[in-house]
Order: structure tokens, then C-alpha cells, then sequence
């Protein structure tokens, strides 16, 4: 079974159709990196600890500078210990309302943004397969755990690396703080955790992209597929009745499309009268013969009279020289010789028509 496996994962050559991508993300197979996730937590979290602290610092000043500073004044008894530590209370839990709001907002921004607000129905159907202990016991030292192992102690190493070169230079001064006042202590430590909040950040923004890089190749990797599956799938799309019509009204826009730019720089329109039309152009300064820019039958035909009578073409009713036309000569192609004394003829007769009008 592993060698059959492996042989049939080594035939997946093909890069993954958009086909093949798109089904995926139906199913619920997104690139999804928890490194984003949590990297928008923690600096969500930061930025908000940043933007409050200071406030929450000065209560914190206000209130316990005293009992640090004159310790010999604070009046150890039941109704002053409650009362400080209701304030500590008070003041974190001022803090910790923006943070957690802050905080879950980032987590569904993080997880949204990743899966671009999709919620796959397949995903979230019950498999009791992942309730076998057996399985449970492989999925624990598989591959994936693995490699979620090795990433975990890698941005450890990171951050640990970041902050330890970051505080390196800085024992001298924490070893010194003992002889500070204890404002400007509160102020060193206040310093140093918006330091401290930012270095973490930083390196955690650059694993988060790491990962995410990696996520998506590991997804891309996943849904590569075998020449045999991209024929099937190729030939699948093609008899598929919705894609077919919609390509047909792709094909008839630009039918019309064309045709009005065609019908729009065309001398005269000559027609049969009501099956077939076709539109010549003729600049006597710049080309040697008449050009056949659009011709059609019947519903072709139609559209084409009514965007000459649109356009104010000429139109011109000759159905044997309409039907030879049609017949022989391609688009953007010159009339043969054989045509030319009828076609002058219709040259004369749109010459005429300008020197009546203008």
C-alpha cells in the first residue's frame, strides 16, 4: 500500500488546475497558517497594551507610589489591603476590556482574511474516523506534527535570539535601577515591555509570513495532479453544459462587438436583401481594392442592417453579387477582379448619396 502510494503521488507532475484549486476551496482546503493568526493576536494585543499602558502606568503611580516610597505611612490593617487591591482589580480589568475586544477582533480578522469568508459546509460535517484512538496515535507523530514540532521550537529559537540580544546591553542599567526613584524605575520597565512588545512582533511577523509562504505550497503541492487527471478534467469542463453556454455568450459578445466596429468603418453594406449582408470598405488613397470587413446570413445579416442603419451606412440591395461575396471572399480580405465592375457600381452609388446629403 506505501509503495502505491508513494508511485501514485510521483505521477502528480501537473501543477493544479484553477478547476481543481477552486473545488478545493469548497471543500475547505485553504492555505491557513495559524502563525498569521496568532502574529495579528500578539500585535493586536501589543498595540493595544502600547496605547493603554500609559494610562494604566499613571494610575498605578498615583495609587502606589506612596506605599512604596514611605512604607513606614502604609497602615497594614483589613480595610486598606482590600481596598488596594480592589484598585489593582479596577485598573486591570480597564485594561484587559479593550484588550480582549481588540483580541477577538483580530482572531476573526485573521481567520477570515486567510480563508476570504469562506465557510465550507464539508469541513464542518462530523467524521467519526478522527475519533479512533489509532488514528489519533498516527496524526500524533505524523509528518505534519513533525513538522509543527520544528516549527514551534524555530520560533522559540527566534524570538528567544531577538529579545536575548535585545536586553544583552542592557544588564548594567536593570542592575542599576535599584538606586532609581521609583518613577523613573516605572518608566525604565515601561520602556522596555513597548521594546519588548515590538522586537516579539517583528520576528513573529516574519515567521507568520514563513509560514505562510509554506502553507500554500504545501496546499499547492497537495492538489497537483497526473496528466491522466488533467485530460479527464479538461474533458469533463468541456462537455459541461453551464461552461459551454458561457463561452457561447462570451463568443456572441464579441461577434457583436466586432461587428459593430466593423460595420462602423465600412463604405456600403450589400445584401440579399434579407439573408445575407456584407459590409466592404474602400479608401481609394490607401488600398488598391475593396475589403470585406463583416458578412453574415440570416440573424448575422440582420444584426448587421440594423447597425448600418445605426452607423448611417449605405446599404445597397445586389443579391447575386451578396451571395458571391459571402461565399468567396474571407474577412479582412480583397475583392477579386471578377467583382470589381459590380462593386464600382456600388461605390458610384454611395459617392452619389454623399453628394446629395453633404
Amino acid at each position: 500500500m506505501a509503495e502505491g502510494s508513494e508511485e501514485d503521488e510521483s505521477s502528480k507532475t501537473e501543477e493544479p488546475t484553477q478547476h481543481r484549486i477552486d473545488e478545493a476551496f469548497k471543500k475547505g482546503q485553504i492555505a491557513y497558517s495559524r502563525e498569521v493568526l496568532h502574529w495579528m493576536m500578539l500585535g493586536t494585543a501589543g498595540l493595544t497594551i502600547m496605547m493603554f499602558a500609559w494610562y494604566v502606568g499613571q494610575k498605578f503611580r498615583k495609587n502606589f507610589t506612596q506605599y512604596i516610597s514611605s512604607p513606614d505611612q502604609f497602615s497594614v490593617d483589613p480595610a486598606t489591603i482590600s481596598e488596594l487591591l480592589w484598585q489593582i482589580i479596577f485598573d486591570f480589568f480597564l485594561l484587559s476590556l479593550p484588550l480582549l475586544g481588540f483580541y477577538m477582533a483580530a482572531a476573526l480578522a485573521g481567520g477570515f482574511f486567510q480563508t476570504k469568508f469562506a465557510i465550507s459546509t464539508q469541513a464542518l460535517k462530523m467524521d467519526l474516523g478522527k475519533l479512533s484512538p489509532m488514528k489519533g496515535f498516527k496524526r500524533l507523530f505524523s509528518k505534519k506534527s513533525i513538522v509543527e514540532f520544528i516549527k514551534g521550537l524555530f520560533k522559540i529559537t527566534i524570538v528567544g535570539m531577538a529579545l536575548y540580544i535585545f536586553f544583552r546591553g542592557k544588564l548594567d542599567e536593570v542592575a542599576g535601577m535599584i538606586y532609581l526613584p521609583v518613577d523613573k524605575v516605572l518608566g525604565i520597565i515601561g520602556t522596555y515591555v513597548t521594546r519588548s512588545i515590538v522586537i516579539v512582533v517583528s520576528a513573529m511577523a516574519i515567521i507568520s509570513i514563513m509560514d505562510y509562504l509554506f502553507q500554500k505550497f504545501e496546499l499547492l503541492k497537495s492538489l497537483r495532479m497526473t496528466k491522466d487527471e488533467v485530460k479527464r478534467e479538461h474533458k469533463n469542463l468541456e462537455g459541461d453544459p453551464q461552461i459551454k453556454g458561457k463561452r457561447r455568450q462570451i463568443a456572441e459578445q464579441r461577434i457583436k462587438q466586432n461587428l459593430k466596429e466593423a460595420v462602423g468603418k465600412a463604405t456600403a453594406i450589400i445584401t440579399n436583401p434579407t439573408h445575407f449582408a456584407v459590409a466592404i470598405q474602400y479608401d481609394s488613397e490607401t488600398m488598391n481594392a475593396p475589403v470585406v470587413v463583416a458578412k453574415g446570413v440570416d440573424n448575422i445579416a440582420l444584426k448587421i442592417r440594423e447597425l448600418a442603419k445605426e452607423k448611417e451606412v449605405p446599404i445597397y440591395e445586389n443579391p447575386p453579387l451578396a451571395r458571391a461575396l459571402y461565399a468567396s471572399v474571407d474577412l479582412e480580405q480583397e475583392i477579386p477582379p471578377e467583382h470589381y465592375q459590380a462593386v464600382a457600381e456600388v461605390i458610384r452609388f454611395v459617392m452619389n448619396l454623399k453628394r446629395q446629403y453633404f
